[in-house]
Parts: C-alpha cells; structure tokens; sequence
C-alpha cells in the first residue's frame, strides 16, 4: 500500500512538471507572437496585454525554480576592518585634492590622490582572508583535457562575434560625425597635448573620463576622427566580457554566458558602441558598479568592499546619468535587507562604510569642481529645465513619459537617426520578449538572491530619460542606456529557467532502470569478418535539452541576423545627411581641392551642420572661421575679393546664388546631391 501511495505521488509531480514545462513553452511561444504583433500594429493595447499575460502565466509557473546565487551567509563574515586606518591612507588623497584647483589635474597632487587609495586598497587586500589573498585558478594546477576551460573559450568565441559588430566598416559607417562629435574630439586632442582638466564645460558641460581614455588610443593610432569610435567600441567590446561576470555572480555560468551573447547582438548596445559618444562608458561602469557590490554584499571580503567603492566613484566622471546608479544600489540595497535582516546589515556596516568613502574619495576631484563652478557643471540640467518649464502647459507627467520609457524596450525607441533608426524598439526581437518574461520572474522572487539589485537599477536608471522627456519626445538611447546591463541579465534568465524545468522532470517509475526511460541508437559496420557496433543511448531529458539547444541557437540566429539588418541596412538607410553620406566631408573635398582656405566662404543655414566637424575634416583649428552672415555686394567679403573666391551655399539658399552670379562676371556653379538625388549643397567659384 505505501508503495501504491508513492508510486501514485511520483506520478503527480511528473505530470505536473511535465504541464509546468509546457505551460512556460507556451507562455514563451505567446511572449513572441506578442512581440510580433507589437512591430506589426498600429494598436499595442492588445499585444502589450497578450505579453503581460504571458509573462505572468511564465513567472507563476516557474517561480519555484531558483537561478539565484545564495546571499552571503554568517559562515562568509567580513574581516574586521579596522575603519581609522582606511581613513589614514585616504586622508593622503584628499591632501592630493587640494592640488586641483583651476580644473586641473596636477603632477604632485595626482601623486598623492593615487598613492592613497593604492594604500587604502593594499591595506584591505592584506586584511582579507589568506585563502583569498592566494587564490589561484584551479585550471591551471589541475587542468586534465583542455588547457583553457571551456567557457573560456565560448565567452572568447562571444567576444569576437561582438566585435565584428563592432569594428565592422567602422571607418566608413557612421560616416558624419554629427552635430556634437567633433566638440568631443577636440576635447579628447586637448587631453592628448597636456591640458588635463577634471570636467570640460563647453557646450554645457562633459564629463572627461572618455576623452581621457580618446587619448590613451591615440597615443597608438594617432588622434584622428577615426580614434573616437575605435575607443568606443573597445569599450563596448569590454562590456560584453563585464555584462558576462555579472551574470555569472548574479545566478549562474549559463546565464553569464547567455548575457554575453545576448549584449554582443544587441542592436541598442552596438549603436551605442560605434558612435564614438562618450554615453558608451554608462552600459560598462553600471554593469562593473552592479558587479563589485553584489559580489562584496556575497563573499563579504574587505578588498571586494574597495573594488565596489573604486568602481563607483570611477563612475561619476563617465556619464551624468551615473549619478543615479548609487541611487539604485541604496534602493536595491534596502530592498535587499528587508528581504534578509537588519542583524546582516549591521555585519556589513564597516564594509558599506569602505565603499562610501572610497567613492567619495575617488570623486572628490570632480566634488571640488562642482562647488566651486556649480553654474558650468549643472548648466545642461538648467538648459533642460527651462526648456520643460517652457512646455509644461503640455507635458504629460512623469508617470506618462516612464511608461513612454518602458515602451521604448519593446515598442517605439529613439526617434533620432543618429542612435536608431526612428522609433525602433531598442531591444531585439528575441532579447525584448525574453526580457519582459525574466522581468516578471525576478519581480516575482525579488526577496530571493540579488535579484532586488537588478530590478532597483532596472527601474531607477529609466528615469534620466524620463526626467529629462518633452512633450511628443520619445525615450533617449544615451540618457537611459545604463538600463541596457540590467535588461540584458533579465533576457538571459528564460531559457536557462526552462532547461532546469527539464532537470527536475524524473522518470515516472522510481524502480525503472537508467536505460528503461532511454532511446538508443545503434550503428553496425561490417568489412568481411570484422564488425564494429555503436549504441548510443539518449535518455528523454537529454533529447529535450537538445531540442532546447537547438531552439537557442536558432533564437540567437535570427536575433543575430536581425541585428545585421538592422545596422548595416535600415540603420544607413535613416543616418543623417541621407543613406550615410557625409555632407561635411564632401565639402572638405571641395575646399581641399580648392586649395586656399583665405579666399573660402560659407553662407550659414539653420540645422544644416556642425562647423567644427568640417574644420576637422579640414584639418585645421576652430580659429579657421569662414562663414559670413550675409552677401551684400559693396560689403565684405565681396567688396574685398581681388581675384577668385569659392563659396559653399545651402541649395534653399536661392538669394544668395543670385547674388553672386550677378556680382562676380565669371562663374562656374556646381549642385552636389545626396545618395537619393536631392540637392546637399552649392559650389561656386567666382573670379573679377
């Protein structure tokens, strides 16, 4: 009888877990044709329901399934940190500090600032357990096959598809600069002739770490316009191998790897990486700021306390949506605590202590400037307001442009063609819909994990974007691109939830051998006499992993070719100044051609583009001024021009052209065009 009765409860929780997994099938069956339906339709109430729907039904079914790394423990105590003598060394810092007034970093003081947190960071690495401080790779003592481990060798494998992504024509797409590039070239060719200055205020303000590291690649490559997007895209290959550790320490190795993959082929990230625009640093500290608290707040080690503290301050001189990174690890943090006890939080005081002065040390620098220029420093946010308090009759409210935001994911992206094509959702096809599933899943065990710090910077690191929103503007790709690490751990939980819903289904028979509840295959070859056979055997569970497997890679296939798509067709298609075509280039040509930049004059035309890209191109500095506001015969330029002049005229420019063809008797007029025919501008020469 109590044979019957179990034999009747395995035979329960097979079928149940058998419906479970078939049930999370089909929830991801409907989260795609959700996502379809949201690229096709004009309407997105229905397919937005149909998704929220199915992610719901996924994380109900799966929920009982943990992905999750296991919170430190009391067995992972922190070393004491005796707090005086991190204050000691860091104290060196600050006395470094005082060397950089007038916005610049100085010889004697980057010594000390340095020199201080390298004591404060050896000190820490001293104190930690000794088990940590000589921990060596176990491949390398006891390696039996391979002699690399074999996910080292795929994540290499990720990185490369990364980077040819990447680096990929990225000399010949984007082929315009843009309105704002070349200001952060010239910022960057500063750095690299002496003038280290801690925050760069023109054009409302830029943090420097960017330009600093343009320049570092230049001191190998040469500073060019080249050299901006190459440093870009280092940093975005970079944050593939960063996105993977966070993964990995946040749930598990295949998750690590699936996040890895998944960001290589992102098509918001690869946008971003090849810009050459400095928001490309946001995606790469907030993952490595996410990665060095988690796993401090995990093994508890001292010299893990002052990676995080390190990782965060670093961050503020990357982008100014960074700030609200520490907001979401003090969110995520308290979460955190409230799901475990008050008793952790006072272990991991003295460590949280660490971090807090490490960063504000490290920031510090930047902290001075802020006090003493806070009119440069937050004059973008200024500029920003006034331009919201001059539509607030029409502004939608904040909780309308968060949802605008979250829309963005999945539905209608940036509109501005240097970042998107128009209105495309900024995730993937694949990597959309699996990131609201994953969302759902971590929303419903937030109490479990670290998951409390992925959706704390999920949500928090939308609001620059929605902060910063006016009316009929959609989400902006920079200023919510911190969000894209967090949304990238979130797509790559599914798949790996559904392989160990597969674990978990046992044969429904408990006295049935291994071999009962298997498949076997046999392969006979015979050559007279002699005869060789081969039986494999496949047990179900094996055979539907790799059916799994195969739907993985088929997933990352398609997602892989739609990103292609996306960026080497539809992307040029929509760049500016038409299909990829450089107007300031060509009109460089012109001059370069021309060859007397005194005798060149540009008529100016509103939005039509940025004047220090073309000095670039030119090659000359920004004191090379040749544009003139107005044509008037007995004025200058033209009352002053001897023998031949060339101007360059905005084909609308109609006047302008009529003028100098009356004035001058000999000219030779020639209309250059875009890719698709329409007129891009004037060349005239002139001659008295």
């Amino acid at each position: 009888m109590l044979h019957k009765w179990q034999q009747l409860r395995e035979d329960w929780s097979q079928r149940t877990s058998i419906l479970t997994l078939s049930g999370a099938l089909l929830c991801l069956w409907m989260a795609f044709i959700a996502q379809r339906n949201l690229d096709q339709h004009q309407t997105k109430s229905l397919p937005l329901a149909m998704l929220g729907l199915a992610a719901f039904a996924f994380a109900m079914l799966l929920c009982h399934i943990a992905l999750e790394t296991s919170k430190g423990t009391q067995e992972s105590k922190p070393s004491t940190i005796f707090l005086p003598a991190v204050a000691t060394t860091l104290a060196l810092s600050l006395l470094g500090c005082l060397d950089f007034g007038g916005n610049r970093f100085r010889p004697l003081g980057l010594v000390l600032w340095v020199s201080g947190l390298l004591f404060t960071l050896l000190y820490l690495w001293l104190i930690s357990p000794d088990s940590v401080v000589g921990e060596r790779p176990n491949w390398w003592r006891q390696r039996k096959q391979w002699w690399l481990p074999a996910h080292w060798l795929v994540i290499a494998a990720i990185v490369l598809v990364g980077a040819w992504f990447r680096l990929r024509l990225l000399s010949e797409i984007p082929a315009e600069m843009g309105f704002d590039l070349a200001e952060k070239y010239f910022d960057s060719l500063s750095v690299a002739r002496g003038s280290y200055f801690i925050f760069f205020p023109a054009r409302l303000g830029r943090e420097g770490l960017f330009f600093y590291l343009v320049a570092l690649v230049g001191r190998f490559m040469g500073m060019r316009e080249l050299t901006l997007h190459i440093t870009s895209a280092l940093i975005g290959i970079l944050t593939i191998v960063a996105v993977y550790h966070l993964g990995q320490e946040a749930f598990n190795r295949q998750v690590g790897l699936l996040a890895a993959f998944l960001l290589a082929i992102n098509r918001w990230h690869i946008v971003l990486s090849r810009t050459g625009f400095r928001a490309v640093t946001m995606p790469f500290f907030t993952i490595l700021a996410l990665y060095t608290f988690i796993r401090a707040l995990r093994l508890r080690r001292p010299l893990d306390f002052g990676w995080a503290g390190i990782a965060l301050g670093t961050g503020v001189y990357s982008y100014r949506s960074f700030l609200f990174v520490p907001v979401a690890l003090a969110i995520g943090f308290a979460w955190w605590v409230f799901a475990t006890s008050w008793s952790d939080f006072r272990t991991l005081l003295p460590g949280l202590t660490v971090i807090a002065l490490i960063a504000a040390v490290v920031a510090a620098p930047l902290a001075r400037y802020v006090l003493e220029n806070p009119d440069k420093y937050l004059a973008r946010e200024r500029y920003q307001l006034q331009a919201i308090e001059a539509q607030k009759e029409r502004s939608q409210g904040l909780l309308a442009y968060f949802w605008c935001c979250m829309l963005g994911f999945n539905s209608m992206g940036d509109g501005d063609p240097r970042f998107n094509v128009p209105f495309a959702r900024l995730m993937g096809f694949v990597s959309g819909a699996l990131m609201v599933l994953g969302l759902t899943y971590a929303l419903w065990r937030w109490r479990h994990g670290y998951n409390a710090f992925l959706l704390a910077a999920w949500f928090t690191l939308i609001l620059p974007s929605a902060l910063s929103m006016l009316p009929d503007e959609y989400p902006s790709s920079l200023r919510m691109s911190g969000a894209i690490g967090p949304a990238i751990i979130l797509a790559a939980l599914p798949l790996p939830l559904i392989n160990k819903s597969i674990h978990q289904i046992k044969p429904t028979l408990p006295e049935l051998k291994p071999l009962d509840s298997a498949w076997s295959i046999s392969l006979t070859w015979s050559a007279g006499q002699k005869q060789r056979v081969w039986t494999w055997h496949w047990h179900w569970d094996a055979v539907a992993r790799c059916i799994l497997a195969l739907a993985v890679v088929l997933l990352c296939a398609y997602e892989t070719a739609e990103v292609h798509r996306f960026y080497f067709q539809d992307y040029i298609v929509h760049l500016p100044d038409m299909s990829n075509y450089s107007l300031t280039k060509a009109i460089a040509d012109e001059i370069a051609h021309y060859h007397h930049l005194p005798s060149t004059y540009i008529k100016p035309w509103p939005n039509w583009f940025d004047s220090t890209v073309l000095q670039l191109h030119v090659g000359t500095d920004r004191s090379w001024d040749p544009f003139v506001k107005a044509l008037v015969p007995d004025q200058p330029p033209l009352s002053m021009i001897e023998g031949t002049a060339l101007f360059i005229l905005h084909p609308a420019d109609h006047t302008a052209l009529a003028t100098l063809q009356t004035f001058f008797p000999r000219t030779v007029t020639r209309l250059h065009h875009y890719p698709n025919g329409e007129p891009a501008f004037y060349v005239i020469y002139c001659e008295r």
